[in-house]
C-alpha cells in the first residue's frame, strides 16, 4: 500500500484503510498486553487526570457515553470543563461568583445601569485568556461550542452543576466523542501547568 502510494500515486480505499485500522489497533491491543498485561480497551486518558472530582465526573462520563447516553456524556464533560477552566480563570483574574451577570456602567446624563453585554465580552476575554495560557486551540473550542450548543452548565459555588437543554436537539455519537476528547485533553494540559490548578498562576500578581 505505501509503495503503491509512494510509485503509483494510487490512494488507498475504504477497504485499505480499514485494513490498517484494523491491524494497528490489533498491534496496539497486543503491545498493551505485552507491556502492561492490561486491555488495550480499558486505557482511558482519564486514568492520568489528578482531579479526584473531576476524574470521577469524567469517568461517568465515558460510562454514559459506553451506554449511548451522549447527552449525559456532554453535560459532565461540559460541568468538569468549566470547573477546571473556572478554577485557572479565577487564579488569573480572581474569583468572580457564579450570580454575578453584569457590570454597573455610568454614562453622561444618565443613571448608572447594569451591562449584561460588557460583562458577557469580559467574561469571554477571560476564558480566552485562560486557553492561551493552558495552550487549548481556539477553533477547536468553537467547534466544543458548536457541538454543545443545546445545553447550558451552570457550575455552583460548591463545583456542583446544573443543566437546562435547551432544545430537544441531542448530540451525535460523534459530538459526544468530540466534547468528551476535548475536555479530557484540555484538563491535562491545565493540570500539567501546576499541581493545584487554583493558585497556578498566583505567584505572577
Amino acid at each position: 500500500m505505501r509503495n503503491d502510494a509512494q510509485h503509483k500515486a494510487k490512494y488507498p480505499n475504504e477497504t485499505d484503510v480499514s485494513d490498517c485500522r484494523t491491524y494497528t489497533r490489533d498491534f496496539l491491543a497486543q503491545t498493551f498486553f505485552d507491556v502492561w498485561g492490561e486491555s488495550f480497551e480499558s486505557i482511558s486518558l482519564v486514568d492520568v487526570i489528578q482531579n479526584v472530582d473531576i476524574k470521577n465526573l469524567l469517568l461517568e462520563a465515558e460510562q454514559d457515553f459506553a451506554k449511548n447516553d451522549y447527552t449525559q456524556t456532554v453535560i459532565k464533560s461540559m460541568a468538569s470543563f468549566q470547573i477546571m477552566i473556572g478554577g485557572l480563570a479565577n487564579s488569573i483574574t480572581g474569583h468572580i461568583d457564579y450570580y454575578i451577570d453584569g457590570i454597573v456602567v455610568t454614562e453622561t446624563f444618565r443613571e448608572p445601569a447594569t451591562n449584561r453585554n460588557l460583562f458577557t465580552a469580559f467574561m469571554r476575554m477571560r476564558d480566552i485568556t485562560a486557553f492561551q495560557v493552558i495552550g487549548i486551540n481556539l477553533q477547536e473550542y468553537l467547534k466544543y461550542k458548536r457541538f454543545t450548543r443545546f445545553v447550558g452548565v451552570s457550575i455552583m459555588a460548591d463545583d456542583s452543576y446544573h443543566a437546562n437543554l435547551s432544545s430537544d436537539d441531542e448530540p451525535s455519537k460523534d459530538e459526544a466523542e468530540y466534547v468528551f476528547n476535548f475536555v479530557t485533553n484540555a484538563i491535562i494540559l491545565i493540570e500539567n501547568l501546576d499541581e493545584d490548578i487554583t493558585k497556578a498562576y498566583d505567584r505572577f500578581r
